[in-house]
């Protein structure tokens, strides 16, 4: 899985993004790729709110076991949806970060 934000990209260069494997989530920040620390849930989806003039806007991700994650300054925190063999995640471009 990768997801890309398409409001802090540039013609040529990516901006925030991520990829996720069975095992790892990766971020994109700063041209280059980092492994995630502290998710241990295989992620499914990623999803970005906010806007190039909020270049620190919430970043959401799902589990297949249907885990919402949301990135905060302490690292992600975990919240159980209740749902099974989730697939994808949509996050309206305006909500506030929570």
């Amino acid at each position: 899985m990768v997801s890309a934000d398409r409001s802090t990209a540039d013609p040529g260069a990516l901006g925030r993004a991520h990829a996720a494997t069975d095992g790892a989530l990766y971020g994109h920040a700063d041209g280059g790729w980092t492994t995630i620390d502290g998710v241990q849930k295989r992620v499914v989806d990623v999803t970005y709110t906010g806007t190039r003039a909020e270049a620190a806007g919430g970043v959401y991700a799902v589990t297949a076991g249907g885990t919402l994650l949301s990135q905060s300054d302490g690292g992600w925190r975990d919240h159980p949806l209740g749902l099974r063999s989730v697939r994808a995640i949509v996050a309206p471009p305006d909500r506030n970060s929570v």
